[in-house]
């Protein structure tokens, strides 16, 4: 019978902590994507800015997808490369797990190149230049 009590009591036990750290893994990756999204806007704010004063003359409707994607990558980026940068904050190895760390690096070397030809691409338009697409 103490056995039985023994084993109910660890189960909850058990169950109260895995919904504890459920709890804060939700609550560091909320933190993450929050930090991600405003990075990655303050990041594109230049472009916006120079979208809005160059082409304003030219009575075009405002690009959004294009600045959604603009935004969307640097975000990623920062999102992937977050638990890096907490591991050598922590003074951690980043080579505890290399396989991790070599997808996590491809990852954001394709984000990278994405994004700098899409800036590439869309420069002409951000300056001014008419008909630029």
């Amino acid at each position: 019978m103490t056995a039985l009590i023994l084993v109910r009591n660890t189960g909850k036990e058990i169950k109260k902590r895995h919904e504890k750290l459920k709890s804060n893994l939700m609550t560091y990756f909320l933190h993450r994507l929050k930090i991600s999204a405003i990075l990655g806007f303050l990041i594109i704010l230049p472009f916006i800015f120079m979208e809005v004063v160059n082409r304003w003359q030219y009575h075009e409707g405002f690009p959004v997808k294009l600045f959604i994607v603009l935004w969307l990558e640097p975000a990623a980026l920062i999102m992937i490369l977050m638990p890096v940068l907490q591991s050598i904050k922590n003074k951690e190895s980043i080579f505890a797990n290399p396989l991790i760390l070599m997808i996590r690096i491809i990852f954001m070397t394709f984000i990278a190149i994405a994004w700098i030809n899409v800036i590439i691409d869309q420069m002409p338009c951000f300056l001014g230049v008419p008909n630029c697409d």
